[in-house]
Formats: C-alpha cells, structure tokens, sequence
C-alpha cells in the first residue's frame, strides 16, 4: 500500500515535470529568436526523455502536444537558414564598400567587425554557406592584398596624394568665388569626397593642404550663408506682400460677382502673383493654395453663371421655335382654306387671287422655316 502511494506520487511529481516542460515549449514555439530556440529545444526533448513514462492517458496527451510544439519549434529550421543566407548577403555587400576605402586603419577596423558579424549571423546549408563563404573571403583577401600593397608603395601613394590634394586646392578656390551656390555647393561636396579618397599625402604636408582647403571651403559657405540670409529677407518681404494680394482676392470673390468688371479684375490676380516673385516654396504653398482656390471657385461659378445664361437662352429660343412652328401650321392651315374658298367662288378672278395671296403665305413660310434653322443652328454651336 505505502508503495503504490508512493509510486502514485511519483506519477504526479512526472506530469508536473512535464508539464512545465511544456510551458518552456510553449513559450519557444513563439520565440523570435530562432536559434536560441533550436538550442533549448534540444535541451527540453533530452530533459523530457529523462522523466519516467507511466503510460498514461494524460501523459500521451502532454507528450502529443510536446512534440507538436517541437515540430513547430524545427519547422523554423529554414527561417534560420533563410536569416543566416540574407544576413552573410548583406554583410558580403558591406565587405564590398569597406574594400574600396583607402584609410586602411579604418578599413582594417571594419572589415574585421564584418567578420565578427559573419561568425555571429549562424549557419544556412552547407552548399549556400560555402559559396557566401568563398565570396566573402575573396573580397577580404583583395582588401588585405590591397592593404599590404599600398603600405609596400606608401612614398610613392603620399607622392601621388599630395599633387591629388594640391589640384583639389585649386579648384576649391575657384569654387568658391561662384556666386551660382547649388552648382557650387554640389562642387564643392564632391571636392571633399575626392579629398577624402586622395589619401594620405604625409605629415610634412597634409596639415598645410587642409588648412587651405578648409580656407576655401569657409569662404565659400560663409558667402552662401550670406546670400541666403538675404534671400530669406527678400521671401519674407514677398510673402508679406503675397498675403496682401490673397486677401483681396477673397475680398473680391466673396460675393460672387461676375461682372464684365470684376471678371476683368479677378484675371489680373494670377500676373500680380507672378511680378511679386518667389517666397520661397515652403513658405508659399500652402498661400498659394488658398490663393489658386480663391481663384478656381470664382471661374468655376463664373462658368456655372455663364451655363446658366445659356440654358436660358436656349430655352428662351426652343419657345422661339415652338412658335415659329405653330405659326407655320397656322399658316399652312390658312392656306388651305384660301384655296378651298377659291374653289368655291364663282368670280373667274377667284382662283387667280387666291394663287396670289397663297404665293405670299408661302413665302412667309419659307422666311419662318430659314429662322428656325438658323436658330437651330446657333444652338447647335
């Protein structure tokens, strides 16, 4: 008796060991870090494996869902590999960039941090870790061959630095006596890229060069510096004035006046916002915005204006031809009866009259019908 109760709690103590094996697995299911997930979950199975099995209902159904969670845990192999691969792809196109820098100390320092990296990004198959590997260690060897040449040429490198930097000199001088500062600013950045990738032109000159280098550069940028105060000034005051013309123009448009006058008027605001000039773009636009609203909501209402005159003449020339019309069919009318009465007369003169006076309805007739088609036409256009 005393050992079954004991065996009994043996049982428990297990499906409680288990079950927090669980929880751990639980929780690295929906770990980010994939590899530090692959590891535990190695440790947790060899530590399941070490718990005595009961055969139970309840311990097959915590070992189902152990396995379950294991299987998502290495189903997260390819997400590793797929990390590793575009990690070391990156870090090769790094090595890329680090090989063309010319101050090798620098270069030295980064290249090896690359490494670092590459030791730290883990492992994809071997077939892809071998191909990344042997890309990456050829751009390393280039860089170090490259390295341990220059410092094999350094006179001849501070030589050939030194006549590089002096032609920089003279161009930054140059340069900086333009009063055209984007193209010249734009000049003088690339200036100061090509100092950097001049190298080293040694200590017996390097100093003097940046000094006159540096010289050239504060002319230029304390000049532009200037301008642009002076232009900040200019925009402010054409702002002002920019602010002025809107709201005359809301004055003007407020109350929808579309008189030969005011239309006249409003079509001369779009040259006056050209003769003030530039404000600068980010002080104008949301001005000009209010001010090209101001401006479409009053051509817009002018056309509605105008579309509205035109359905009324439209509309005032449809009566005109409905008239027309039933002036015709009474005319028409008339003239039938004219010639049923000649008929009818005894007087011999009768019928001749009656041709007479039918002649003229015709006429009238005629002069109708080209009325309308000309008003027919007018409004076709």
């Amino acid at each position: 008796m005393e050992n079954d109760i004991r065996e009994f709690d043996d049982f428990d103590v297990d499906l409680q060991k288990k079950e927090e094996l669980l929880k751990e697995a639980e929780e690295l299911s929906t770990s980010e870090d994939l590899s530090n997930a692959l590891a535990q979950a190695n440790s947790l199975q060899k530590r399941w494996k070490r718990i005595g099995k009961w055969d139970s209902l309840k311990e097959e159904e915590l070992e189902d869902k152990f396995n379950s969670l294991l299987d998502v845990i290495y189903s997260k192999r390819k997400d590793i590999a797929l990390a590793s691969k575009e990690a070391k792809e990156a870090i090769i196109e790094k090595a890329k960039e680090v090989s063309e820098m010319t101050r090798f100390s620098d270069a030295t320092k980064k290249m090896n941090e690359l490494m670092d990296e590459w030791k730290a990004a883990g492992r994809s198959d071997k077939e892809t870790d071998d191909s990344l590997w042997a890309a990456f260690s050829e751009i390393r060897q280039s860089f170090f061959d490259k390295k341990n040449e220059f410092f094999a040429n350094r006179e001849a490198n501070m030589a050939k630095a030194k006549e590089v930097k002096e032609t920089i000199v003279a161009k930054a001088k140059e340069v900086a006596e333009s009063t055209h500062f984007k193209s010249a600013t734009e000049a003088m950045n690339k200036l100061m890229d090509e100092w950097k990738a001049a190298g080293f032109s040694g200590k017996e000159y390097e100093d003097q060069l940046w000094e006159e280098f540096s010289a050239a550069r504060k002319t230029f940028f304390d000049a532009r510096s200037k301008y642009y105060a002076e232009m900040d000034k200019i925009h402010a005051e054409r702002l002002e004035k920019k602010k002025a013309l809107v709201a005359e123009v809301r004055e003007t448009v407020m109350d929808s006046d579309f008189s030969k006058e005011v239309t006249a008027k409003v079509k001369t605001f779009r040259d006056k916002w050209k003769e003030i000039g530039s404000a600068g773009k980010s002080q104008e636009d949301s001005l000009w915005s209010e001010f090209n609203g101001l401006l479409n909501q009053y051509f817009d209402g002018l056309k509605s204006r105008n579309a509205e005159k035109h359905e009324e003449w439209k509309a005032r020339m449809l009566d005109n031809i409905a008239y027309k019309k039933a002036e015709i069919d009474r005319t028409k009318n008339q003239i039938n009866r004219i010639m049923a009465n000649a008929k009818d007369s005894l007087r011999e003169s009768a019928m001749a009259d009656a041709e007479e006076e039918v002649a003229e309805k015709n006429q009238y007739i005629a002069k109708l019908e080209a009325e309308i088609a000309d008003i027919e036409k007018k409004i076709a256009e």
